[in-house]
């Protein structure tokens, strides 16, 4: 597989954000939630590296669909 240079890189993070249909996930996974009073993407990555043991349901599903 072909490593990204730094332009490409950008270019592919700018094409994916300004794509429509990731806008809403992005949107639904890096917001804030109430339950675990943190960044759902930072709770979801807490919980997938194991330096967390419990998170809720909507930062599980953070997590999922960012490593995905």
């Amino acid at each position: 597989m072909k490593s990204l240079n730094t332009t490409d890189t950008i270019k592919l993070f700018k094409n994916v954000v300004d794509n429509l249909l990731a806008r809403w996930p992005l949107r639904r996974i890096s917001g804030y939630c109430d339950t675990c009073n943190k960044n759902k993407v930072e709770v979801g990555l807490q919980f997938y590296i194991r330096a967390r043991r419990e998170a809720c349901l909507k930062c599980r599903a953070a997590e999922k669909l960012a490593l995905k």
